[in-house]
């Protein structure tokens, strides 16, 4: 795993990852939206920004923006 530390990784539930694994895998989802899956799916499974970047072919501060976005708290209420 290349790049540095990471300070945040994300934690999902079941229910949380079976609801990206389904917009990741979905043909009918926006482009944005299953990248933006993809990205917390890998940064859960402990890949770095930059690996995130580089296998998504976007650049860094858009993962890491993404990344901090679903660690807000209220980005996860119901």
């Amino acid at each position: 795993m290349a790049g540095r530390t990471r300070k945040f990784n994300p934690v999902l539930s079941e229910q949380d990852k079976a609801a990206l694994e389904k917009i990741v895998s979905s043909r009918t989802e926006e482009v944005r939206k299953v990248q933006r899956a993809k990205m917390i799916l890998l940064a859960a499974s402990g890949s770095s920004n930059t690996d995130i970047a580089n296998n998504l072919g976007i650049s860094r501060p858009v993962v890491n923006k993404i990344i901090n976005v679903f660690l807000q708290p209220e980005f996860r209420q119901p």
